[in-house]
């Protein structure tokens, strides 16, 4: 009996330790947020990193996920693309290359909210920085996000008239205007990573 009850013991442990190393972590590294992405720990860790960055150099904001924050009770919230898909230098975009990386259904909306998109690469890629429709405190100026001279492609989801301008304040020449319901996977040579403001709503 006893020599029975020590092989199922010994059974028990290997089991064990053979579901943590298969299994996926379910926690981000460095964070308490489930490791959604499924980063390798150094990735999480890395991603955190730029998570904690955007905090230092943003005051006020929440962590609300493994890879975004929060600001002004969600109206404002800036998401980090995963760090094993880091930012490349974007070629000249022919009308051939447009189809996205990505998918333009990544600018969150429901029946009670609905967002504008700012994203750091054509196609929908990189860094996205989003507005609530409701989020009307006067022009947005992109650098006061970490955003400025960034965007390279956006999504209206909302039913307001967005206009973009190379100067903040709204101020300078209006680089583009989003209709409402409506997106676009790249600016355009003339104005990608120029844009220092908006008007939202």
């Amino acid at each position: 009996m006893p020599f029975r009850f020590s092989a199922a013991a010994a059974l028990a442990v290997v089991l064990a330790a053979v579901t943590m190393l298969t299994a996926p972590a379910s926690r981000a590294e460095g964070s308490g947020f489930a490791n959604t992405l499924r980063l390798t720990p150094a990735g999480a860790m890395a991603l955190q990193g730029q998570v904690e960055a955007v905090l230092r150099a943003r005051p006020g904001g929440t962590q609300i996920s493994q890879y975004e924050v929060s600001w002004e009770g969600g109206q404002v919230v800036l998401a980090l693309p995963a760090p094993e898909h880091p930012r490349a230098a974007m070629p000249t975009v022919t009308p051939g290359m447009l189809a996205p990386r990505v998918s333009s259904d990544s600018c969150p909306w429901s029946f009670t909210a609905r967002y504008t998109c700012f994203y750091a690469d054509a196609g929908f890629g990189g860094r996205r920085l989003q507005f609530a429709d409701t989020y009307c405190s006067g022009p947005v100026n992109f650098g006061d996000w970490g955003f400025a001279n960034t965007t390279s492609s956006w999504v209206n989801n909302t039913a307001h008239i967005v206009r973009v301008y190379d100067g903040p304040n709204a101020t300078a020449a209006m680089l583009w205007k989003e209709n409402g319901v409506s997106n676009n996977p790249y600016v355009g040579d003339a104005a990608n990573d120029r844009a220092d403001s908006a008007t939202i709503c």
